[in-house]
């Protein structure tokens, strides 16, 4: 979890971090940290999928950190067809990185 607060602090002056500060906080955080506002993110995301999920029979613990292992399961789990192959070499591609770890 720590790992995604600060990778989303990076993202404070554009994209879903921008509109959140902006939008939810209503830009009332001028003195608040990136990281602050990162984490009550995260935490407003994972109460809201935890609130929509409460119900729900059909569900599964997906670790990014283990994304192979945990797509392989969701995919026998939903009886999915295709190349799994390939569905499993889109997970080594870093998309949307943070500004810092981006590559010229």
């Amino acid at each position: 979890k720590q790992q995604t607060i600060e990778s989303f602090s990076k993202r404070e002056k554009f994209g879903i971090m921008k509109a959140y500060k902006e939008g939810i906080l209503l830009d009332e955080t001028d003195t608040t940290s990136s990281i602050d506002i990162a984490e009550d993110y995260i935490n407003t995301i994972e109460s809201n999928i935890q609130l929509f999920l409460k119900d729900k029979s059909k569900k599964m613990v997906f670790n990014l950190e283990n994304a192979t292992e945990d797509f392989r399961v969701f995919w026998k789990n939903i009886s999915a067809e295709g190349d799994l192959d390939r569905a499993l070499a889109e997970w080594t591609i870093n998309y949307n990185q943070s500004p810092d770890t981006r590559k010229p």
